[in-house]
């Protein structure tokens, strides 16, 4: 189970206004009223842009993509089964893995519950709060609360508490919380969005850095408009002087490498990727750090190409008991 919230973690972050909202947007009853943090992805937008077609074609030709891994843990094919997916932190998860995951999209349970049962040891089905819940490896959850929902948790102490937000039993977080203030920031076309009040709950997940470790909260939002990925991100600091310093050590090394760039001589596709820099604008508000990026779509899906033709290339040449190794 924490392999698939890890994978579940980087889709997200390794990945229109006038659309109505689809069936993969975010459901505030499914948010605990104590949760710290929520990354939201609506694979029912994302599915309808130009760079879910670009990463749909480099997906179903790399057998080791995000998409396969998915597809071998659960039998889910993100691209066509799934519509949503919310992540929710409760607590400090650097101490203890409270976190819920939630899939929405077009899931056979049967199915599902029979494959969980062949692939893992000792599962067993337990009724809590008046819900059959699959259970196994001693940390693992599973329950459909709706039709086409599916809930992962992995703390004991907090599935009941689970099972009654979704019969109504207990109350969800308020409409007030600085968590949805902040989700609702993002406009309806942003098929990711998140929100956190504790970036240090994040801990495990991402590495040490200088930004994170001076931010106390954060919102992000990815979005195509007008044929280019924009993506936002506002970390809130101790102070406007601390904003201001980030931003200047940020726009220090965005020129050292702008400059590195400049003198290299090489044609590497993946020194061309550096350019991506040239979309990312960072500015303060008081004591806010934003780092604003906007790069065409078709550019993006350009640099993907040339760097799966470079792999390509790369294998063709190997000898053929490395290939068969690598296969």
């Amino acid at each position: 189970m924490k392999k698939l919230i890890v994978i579940m973690i980087v889709l997200l972050t390794g990945c229109l206004s006038l659309l109505p909202a689809a069936s993969g947007s975010l459901n505030p009853d499914w948010i605990p009223a104590h949760s710290k943090w929520v990354i939201h992805f609506d694979q029912a937008l994302f599915s309808q842009t130009r760079l879910f077609s670009i990463l749909d074609r480099n997906w179903r030709r790399d057998k080791d993509s995000i998409r396969s891994e998915i597809l071998d843990e659960l039998d889910i094919d993100i691209t066509k089964d799934l519509k949503g997916l919310t992540v929710v932190g409760f607590d400090n998860i650097d101490k203890s893995d409270k976190v819920m995951v939630v899939l929405q999209g077009s899931f056979d349970q049967s199915h599902l519950s029979k494959r969980i049962r062949n692939k893992e040891k000792d599962v067993l089905a337990k009724v809590i709060a008046g819900v059959q819940v699959l259970c196994w490896d001693g940390d693992n959850r599973l329950f459909f609360p709706e039709k086409d929902v599916m809930v992962f948790c992995e703390s004991k102490g907090d599935i009941a508490e689970l099972v009654n937000l979704y019969q109504g039993k207990t109350k969800p977080v308020s409409t007030s919380s600085p968590l949805l203030r902040m989700l609702s920031e993002a406009p309806r076309n942003a098929f990711v969005k998140a929100a956190v009040t504790d970036i240090s709950g994040l801990t495990r997940y991402a590495p040490k850095t200088m930004v994170l470790d001076s931010a106390s909260v954060a919102f992000f939002m990815a979005l195509e408009s007008r044929e280019n990925l924009s993506m936002l991100l506002k970390l809130v600091t101790e102070s406007d002087k601390k904003a201001q310093n980030l931003q200047q050590v940020i726009s220090g090394l965005l020129a050292l490498v702008n400059l590195k760039m400049l003198n290299d001589d090489k044609d590497d596709e993946e020194t061309k990727f550096f350019e991506l820099l040239n979309g990312l604008k960072v500015t303060t508000e008081g004591n806010r750090l934003i780092m604003d990026f906007n790069y065409p779509v078709d550019k993006i899906g350009q640099l993907i190409e040339n760097m799966d033709k470079k792999k390509s290339r790369e294998h063709d040449e190997l000898p053929r008991d490395m290939k068969l190794e690598k296969e």
